[in-house]
């Protein structure tokens, strides 16, 4: 059995897809793995840049389908995928130079159910870390608490950061395809509460590219609504795997109020009236989830939790949208700096 599956859904990156790839298939270890990309409806040069690389690497498993967004491709990548382990990688992204020989060599000598690493991001030219020495640790505690420790470090999340055992997950746990924003991060959580192992490298392996054009700069409908149906799969899936405690259901309610600023900032972008965005910010905050941690959660400290808690809805979205004009007027500088 191959020991790494990974997957990579393509759309419209043609301007990045070959600098992507060449940092996979230039390792040494590219050969070791399953290489699926699915190409998602493109309608820019990218299935030709895939057929060229198709010939070149015979590694490569190029599937083509009509558009169906990133979740329905990723799906499908976990259902073609015949790997021990599946990792995911995104088509404008880069791997370290000895990412795939740090995963394959922790996966065969440590054996976790989930092995999970650290990211650092770029503009155009990434300037890689070296390493000396690979520090790897395992998370103390029950799975929940190692999602946690994690989240707090920003490495729970995202998926181009951990392999997941195949036989972890199955065919129970799959992405939500209504879902275009946020999804990775409930497909993560389940990962987490079916792991029995978990290991962590604490070197960056991935090279996340910052376009200015990600999921989060842009409007999504009823975020808030997902969510919350999300989360409460969250809770029923914890409830099947019997994890389920008045602690972790304390968990889900700060992680569901820890989205309070994205979803601000997405109501900041609405195409609708400002009366409509404060109306959709006080429904948020009277959400029972949120509430509760809103009353109970210490950990919730930060400025803009004080407004929350005060429903100062006014002030809450004047600076989401002060803030997006800032980030806007600020990407290109730093984009020249970096």
């Amino acid at each position: 059995m191959t020991r790494l599956s990974i997957i990579i859904p393509v759309y419209n990156v043609a301007r990045y897809l070959e600098q992507s790839l060449d940092s996979l298939l230039t390792q040494k270890e590219a050969d070791q793995c399953e290489i699926i990309l699915i190409n998602d409806g493109s309608t820019d040069e990218s299935p030709d840049i895939l057929r060229r690389y198709e010939r070149k690497y015979p590694n490569l498993k190029i599937i083509d389908k009509a558009n169906q967004g990133v979740s329905a491709t990723r799906n499908l990548g976990l259902d073609k995928a015949t790997g021990e382990y599946v990792t995911f990688m995104d088509a404008d992204d880069i791997l370290h130079p000895a990412s795939l020989s740090i995963i394959l060599t922790t996966l065969s000598q440590q054996d976790p159910d989930l092995l999970t690493w650290e990211y650092t991001t770029f503009y155009s030219k990434p300037k890689f870390a070296e390493y000396s020495d690979i520090i790897t640790t395992q998370p103390d505690g029950n799975p929940q608490e190692a999602f946690n420790t994690l989240m707090v470090k920003g490495h729970a999340v995202s998926l181009w950061t951990k392999a997941i055992r195949q036989s972890l997950i199955a065919e129970t746990v799959r992405f939500d395809e209504t879902m275009t924003y946020g999804e990775d991060m409930f497909f993560s959580w389940k990962c987490f509460l079916s792991a029995r192992r978990i290991i962590h490298i604490s070197h960056p392996l991935y090279y996340y590219r910052q376009t200015g054009n990600s999921a989060v700069s842009r409007f999504h409908p009823d975020v808030y609504e997902k969510y919350a149906r999300s989360f409460e799969n969250i809770e029923q899936f914890a409830e099947m795997k019997g994890l389920l405690t008045d602690r972790m259901r304390g968990d889900i309610d700060y992680h569901f109020a820890c989205r309070l600023p994205a979803l601000t900032s997405m109501e900041a972008r609405a195409p609708y009236s400002r009366e409509r965005k404060e109306e959709r910010i006080s429904t948020f905050l009277k959400d029972p989830r949120i509430s509760r941690a809103l009353t109970d959660d210490p950990r919730l400290t930060t400025p803009f939790y004080e407004l929350a808690r005060k429903s100062d809805v006014t002030t809450l979205l004047s600076q989401a949208r002060l803030n997006m004009l800032k980030a806007r007027l600020l990407f290109p500088l730093k984009r020249l700096l970096k």
